[in-house]
């Protein structure tokens, strides 16, 4: 089995939006893990925003385009930012 098929269930199962690469951490090696990453950043199935995060696109209905949610809530509980 490749590392890509459960690093992308466990997105897939998440609850939000926000990923952190320190959640796939028993996912893979580091090597393995960010190339499974870039491979999904140029799929534009993740965007990266910042060192180790990423948030999960979705096409919006209206413009058939890659439409990012908004972060701020689930930003501030992933890293406890009250």
């Amino acid at each position: 089995m490749k590392v890509e098929d459960p690093v992308m269930a466990f997105i897939a199962g998440l609850e939000g939006v926000v990923v952190l690469r320190s959640e796939l951490t028993g996912l893979g090696s580091p090597a393995q893990l960010g190339r499974v990453l870039f491979k999904f950043v140029k799929a534009r199935k993740l965007v990266r925003v910042g060192l180790g995060i990423y948030v999960k696109t979705r096409v919006s209905r209206l413009t058939g385009q890659l439409a990012l949610p908004r972060l701020s809530k689930q930003s501030q509980q992933k890293f406890s930012i009250s």
